[in-house]
């Protein structure tokens, strides 16, 4: 039998059998929309959490202690110094060493009392993290340098504490001490909350230090190397400086302190989103094997009902091989029209849920399509192929008499 008159004829059978070809499509159509949706998804989610760490630094380390070591108790180990921050800057492979600290304080404005997380930085590390004022000002070096109790807020803040009234100039207390607000900053909010700047408090390290945490040292360093280091290089070097500043043994099997890039982020965080797409697209692609009982349960159908038929051509000289193909193209036919209006909706359900609910950029790929398609291919065949054998095997003689 040709080509194009198996696809004539294959066409032909669809079209008289509407009904059962829409029932039987249907369940592809949604398994097929249902994996390109979670692969979209789970992408894009990826690409805008990438992109979020990139923004926030591109080729940048952060420094914490070793919480488990410290937690063991068998040493304690010192915060970051002003010697830290100036030996590592020295490194060629560094740009510009941050000395930051962060902690969790009640914060009381007349009766309105909120949990909120404090940031303290010095000025030049609000320009590294992209931070714009939307209404007052930022602080300046000389509050810096005289510890003066000063502090910008998140719009999220403003909002909450605030309502409509200008908080420039207003006074929050932190842990019983007055705190003047000179600014508010412009929205910095990361995608799935990897970083929420909108809900949190500005405050100069030194003026923290002093009046609030009773310290000179800082909690942790950010790092921003030059664009061409090595980050394994200067996290080699960093981690022996800070040893030996300390006099700790910078060869020993104890790492006193955890260093961590914006590409070992990345790996992590594309390592999860990919299980978890993975995982999602699986239990989907079971409606895809229950979709392909189906065809198989209609195939079955079919060579029933057509019996008589297969009987004929067998009759006037069809190979046992010709009625195989012609019911496995008609399986695979299904399973492709599926497919294709599949795609479709999974394409449009895809960009829906990114842009309008999550607001990120799309994620779909060429390669979930052809994906798709190729899926389509391996159900048509896989599930057809008994149904098809079966039509195959059916004796002429018996066929025509068949009832």
């Amino acid at each position: 039998m040709k080509f194009r008159d198996l696809i004539d004829e294959t066409i032909q059978y669809l079209l008289a059998n509407k009904t059962k070809t829409v029932l039987t499509t249907l369940g592809i159509t949604i398994g097929i929309m249902s994996i390109i949706t979670m692969l979209s998804i789970g992408n894009a989610a990826k690409k805008s959490l990438e992109s979020d760490i990139q923004s926030m630094g591109a080729n940048v380390l952060q420094i914490l202690p070793n919480s488990e070591f410290i937690r063991s108790g068998k040493q304690q180990i010192k915060l970051y110094t002003d010697q830290d921050v100036k030996d590592i800057a020295k490194l060629p492979e560094v740009r510009a060493p941050y000395a930051l600290d962060s902690a969790t304080y009640k914060v009381v404005y007349k009766n309105n009392k909120q949990v909120l997380i404090l940031m303290a930085s010095n000025l030049e590390f609000h320009n590294e993290l992209k931070s714009e004022i939307e209404q007052g000002r930022d602080f300046t070096q000389d509050e810096v340098d005289n510890y003066s109790k000063v502090i910008t807020i998140g719009p999220g803040i403003a909002k909450d504490m605030f309502g409509q009234k200008n908080p420039v100039g207003e006074y929050l207390k932190i842990n019983n001490t007055s705190f003047k607000i000179v600014g508010v900053n412009k929205s910095i909010k990361f995608a799935f909350g990897i970083a929420n700047y909108d809900n949190r408090i500005f405050i100069p390290i030194t003026t923290m230090h002093r009046y609030l945490l009773g310290r000179n040292e800082s909690g942790f360093l950010w790092i921003q190397l030059q664009k061409d280091a090595d980050p394994s290089i200067a996290k080699d070097k960093i981690y022996n400086i800070l040893t030996e500043n300390r006099g700790l043994k910078s060869d020993s099997k104890i790492k006193y302190f955890k260093i961590f890039s914006s590409d070992d982020l990345m790996k992590t965080i594309g390592n999860v989103t990919n299980i978890f797409t993975i995982l999602l697209a699986s239990i989907a692609g079971i409606s895809l094997v229950v979709a392909g009982i189906g065809i198989m349960n209609m195939m079955l159908t079919t060579v029933m009902e057509r019996t008589k038929e297969i009987g004929l051509r067998k009759a006037v000289g069809a190979q046992a091989n010709d009625i195989s193909i012609q019911f496995l193209v008609e399986s695979v036919a299904i399973t492709f029209i599926g497919g294709f209006f599949g795609v479709l909706l999974g394409v449009g359900l895809a960009n829906l849920v990114t842009g309008v609910f999550m607001k990120i950029n799309s994620g779909v790929d060429i390669t979930y399509i052809l994906f798709a398609f190729v899926l389509c291919t391996f159900i048509g065949i896989g599930f057809g192929y008994y149904p098809a054998k079966r039509a195959a095997k059916l004796n002429p003689i018996e066929a025509l008499r068949y009832e």
